[in-house]
């Protein structure tokens, strides 16, 4: 047995394997501490027996003397072991606390010996410079999932709003326009490259300064004269500072508004010409039903947009490149947040490409909408409604008695005329 044989052989072998099957510093640590006592505890019962045997003490007695002895003392051991083990693991606990506390460096204090240049912040896809438009091809799929059909009351399915429903026609200007020519109209204001001529509005610190491009720059920029005649001409103004004449539309009762706007935003995302705006259209009602018992401190379309689309981060980059088209659909329909979205359209909307679809009040007529051009959409003619008709009766004959239906009662001819 090695214990016997010898105690400091034995102590060093214990202590190995306490330190092997524990592992790690504190394994070594209490490894020491047990092969230091197991080696001091066999070489006092070796003592023992020797002094005994010298006595003359007879072999059988010796043998179970040191059989007792070594119970007693594997007994006082394991106590020893213990309590060696327990100082041992307190003394290296802090230790290695200090060592630590001398490595890490302090909390929000960053490493000296790391590089500024090596803390390479994490890539985000939105402010990749494409992004917008990478984006917005994605976005054209959606759009015209939402707003590029209507549905047919009578039959409940859904129409294409470019070639299956009525061309609008509107009035701007003493001027009637038609299907392509009205919405080109409609956006020719915010446009990527503004017309010599055109009205804008430059913002200069907290406000818009009205006036008329003068000039248009090789480099994208633009002189511009302000509308008082002792303004100087401001230069070298860049396109995300220049904001053209926002569009009111009004029209009748289920005249024909909403059905021109959703057109207005098809129309915008099928056309090459218009890839610069990113249209969303934004019913008033939704914003207003949505904010009515704790109105936010951010401009409510914003609040809107940011709370209940998806899109958020690319409507909010469109909107500080000054290319998100705001379509605000049904403004007559604010209710009570009505004072509201007339103080905003003034001081925050009408800085970007805005379209405002109301019905004739008042207020229209107020400072908020004085900036605005002013369009209507008009009703449909005795040529639209025959060619109706035609197309969706599909026949003729059917076509020719459905309008002489219509001229013997005056009601469904004010309906017919309705868009």
């Amino acid at each position: 047995e090695p214990l016997a044989r010898d105690g400091g052989v034995g102590g060093v072998a214990t202590g190995a394997l306490v330190g092997g099957f524990l592992g790690g510093p504190l394994g070594l640590l209490l490894g020491a501490s047990v092969g230091s006592n197991v080696g001091a505890a066999v070489g006092a019962r070796r003592e023992v027996e020797e002094r005994l045997r010298a006595l003359g003490v007879d072999a059988d007695v010796l043998k179970q003397v040191s059989d007792a002895s070594r119970d007693l003392d594997e007994a006082t051991e394991s106590r020893g072991y213990v309590a060696s083990a327990m100082e041992s693991a307190g003394a290296f606990a802090a230790t290695l606390a200090r060592a630590l506390a001398r490595a890490l460096p302090r909390r929000n204090q960053p490493a000296k010996d790391i590089p500024r240049d090596a803390l390479i912040p994490t890539a985000k896809p939105w402010d990749a410079p494409t992004f917008l438009d990478d984006e917005r091809k994605r976005y054209r799929g959606s759009a015209h999932r939402d707003h590029g059909t209507i549905v047919n009351p009578i039959t409940g399915e859904d129409l294409d709003v470019m070639d299956q429903c009525v061309g609008l026609h509107v009035e701007a200007r003493d001027k009637k326009f038609a299907d392509a020519a009205a919405f080109e109209d409609a956006l020719a204001a915010f446009s990527s490259q503004v017309a010599l001529g055109a009205r804008v509005f430059v913002r200069r610190g907290d406000r818009d300064r009205a006036g008329d491009v003068c000039r248009v720059n090789g480099d994208g920029t633009y002189d511009v004269k302000p509308a008082d005649e002792d303004g100087r001409t401001l230069r070298d103004v860049p396109r995300r500072d220049v904001a053209g004449e926002p569009l009111l539309v009004v029209g009748d009762p289920a005249g024909g508004k909403t059905t021109f706007a959703k057109q207005l935003l098809t129309w915008t995302m099928r056309s090459d010409t218009h890839t610069y705006l990113i249209p969303v259209l934004v019913r008033v009602c939704d914003v207003a039903r949505q904010f009515a018992d704790s109105p936010p401190a951010e401009p409510l379309v914003w609040a809107h947009l940011r709370t209940a689309s998806p899109r958020w981060r690319f409507y909010e980059k469109a909107r500080d490149a000054r290319r998100l088209l705001v379509l605000l659909d049904g403004f007559d329909e604010a209710g009570a947040l009505a004072e509201r979205f007339e103080a905003e359209i003034a001081e925050v909307y009408a800085s970007h490409p805005l379209v405002v679809t109301s019905r004739e009040m008042k207020c229209l007529k107020g400072p908020a909408f004085a900036r605005f051009r002013r369009v209507r959409v008009l009703q449909l003619d005795q040529a639209q409604i025959s060619q109706i008709a035609t197309k969706r009766l599909g026949d003729d004959a059917r076509a020719k008695t459905f309008l002489a239906q219509l001229k013997l009662n005056a009601a469904l001819q004010r309906m017919a005329k309705n868009p």
